[in-house]
Protein backbone atom coordinates (compact mmCIF):
# COMPACT_ATOMS: atom_id res chain seq x y z
CA UNK A 1 0.00 0.00 0.00
CA UNK A 2 2.73 2.38 0.72
CA UNK A 3 4.74 1.82 -2.62
CA UNK A 4 1.01 2.45 -3.97
CA UNK A 5 0.91 5.90 -2.57
CA UNK A 6 4.62 6.58 -3.28
CA UNK A 7 3.85 6.00 -6.79
CA UNK A 8 0.72 7.51 -7.03
CA UNK A 9 2.26 11.20 -5.56
CA UNK A 10 5.10 10.81 -8.10
CA UNK A 11 2.92 10.76 -10.78
CA UNK A 12 1.14 13.91 -9.59
CA UNK A 13 4.00 15.26 -9.08
CA UNK A 14 5.33 14.55 -12.76
CA UNK A 15 2.05 15.79 -13.83
CA UNK A 16 2.18 18.70 -12.27
CA UNK A 17 5.59 19.17 -13.81
CA UNK A 18 4.13 18.41 -17.37
CA UNK A 19 1.51 21.30 -16.91
CA UNK A 20 3.39 23.89 -15.38
CA UNK A 21 5.98 23.41 -18.23
CA UNK A 22 2.81 23.28 -20.88
CA UNK A 23 1.38 26.42 -19.41
CA UNK A 24 4.99 27.85 -19.61
CA UNK A 25 5.66 26.54 -23.07
CA UNK A 26 2.33 28.12 -24.23
CA UNK A 27 3.04 31.71 -22.75
CA UNK A 28 5.92 32.08 -25.50
CA UNK A 29 3.13 30.47 -28.31
CA UNK A 30 0.38 33.09 -27.90
CA UNK A 31 -0.07 35.43 -30.28
CA UNK A 32 0.40 38.59 -28.02
CA UNK A 33 3.98 37.46 -27.21
CA UNK A 34 5.28 39.17 -30.33
CA UNK A 35 3.73 42.29 -29.47
CA UNK A 36 6.57 42.78 -26.97
CA UNK A 37 8.88 42.67 -30.07
CA UNK A 38 6.38 44.97 -32.00
CA UNK A 39 6.60 47.67 -28.81
CA UNK A 40 10.41 47.70 -28.52
CA UNK A 41 10.43 48.34 -32.97
CA UNK A 42 7.79 51.07 -32.03
CA UNK A 43 9.96 52.38 -29.50
CA UNK A 44 13.05 52.85 -31.81
CA UNK A 45 10.91 53.98 -34.54
CA UNK A 46 10.03 56.45 -31.84
CA UNK A 47 13.19 57.73 -31.21
CA UNK A 48 14.15 57.68 -34.58
CA UNK A 49 11.82 60.07 -35.30
CA UNK A 50 12.10 62.50 -32.69
CA UNK A 51 15.71 62.83 -33.57
CA UNK A 52 14.46 63.65 -37.62
CA UNK A 53 12.06 65.98 -35.93
CA UNK A 54 14.92 67.92 -33.79
CA UNK A 55 16.79 67.98 -37.36
CA UNK A 56 14.26 69.34 -39.31
CA UNK A 57 13.33 71.97 -36.49
CA UNK A 58 16.93 73.17 -36.26
CA UNK A 59 17.34 73.24 -40.54
CA UNK A 60 13.93 75.64 -39.75
CA UNK A 61 15.36 78.14 -37.73
CA UNK A 62 18.38 78.16 -39.62
CA UNK A 63 15.69 79.02 -42.95
CA UNK A 64 13.56 81.26 -40.54
CA UNK A 65 17.07 83.30 -39.87
CA UNK A 66 18.17 83.71 -43.58
CA UNK A 67 14.35 84.76 -44.21
CA UNK A 68 14.75 87.31 -41.65
CA UNK A 69 18.19 88.59 -42.68
CA UNK A 70 16.88 88.80 -46.72
CA UNK A 71 13.95 90.40 -45.14
CA UNK A 72 16.01 93.29 -43.46
CA UNK A 73 16.83 96.32 -46.04
CA UNK A 74 17.56 94.10 -48.07
CA UNK A 75 20.95 93.76 -46.95
CA UNK A 76 21.43 89.61 -47.28
CA UNK A 77 20.64 90.65 -51.08
CA UNK A 78 23.12 93.43 -51.49
CA UNK A 79 26.01 91.38 -49.74
CA UNK A 80 25.24 88.28 -51.82
CA UNK A 81 25.17 90.44 -55.19
CA UNK A 82 28.68 92.32 -53.96
CA UNK A 83 30.58 88.96 -52.95
CA UNK A 84 29.12 86.03 -55.47
CA UNK A 85 27.87 87.85 -58.54
CA UNK A 86 30.32 91.16 -58.12
CA UNK A 87 27.64 93.47 -58.69
CA UNK A 88 28.43 97.30 -57.39
CA UNK A 89 26.52 100.17 -56.88
CA UNK A 90 26.18 102.93 -59.92
CA UNK A 91 29.14 105.48 -59.12
CA UNK A 92 31.33 102.57 -57.63
CA UNK A 93 34.47 100.95 -58.94
CA UNK A 94 34.77 97.24 -58.49
CA UNK A 95 38.63 96.41 -57.81
CA UNK A 96 39.21 92.54 -57.72
CA UNK A 97 42.09 91.13 -56.05
CA UNK A 98 43.15 87.84 -57.81
CA UNK A 99 44.23 85.40 -55.03
CA UNK A 100 47.42 83.83 -54.64
CA UNK A 101 48.12 80.27 -55.20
Amino acid sequence: MRANAMNHSRIRRWAYYALLFVAVAGLFWLPGYDALGELTDSWQKENEMEQAIEKLEQENDRIEAAIGDLGHEGKAVERIAREELGWAKRDEIVVKIPEKK
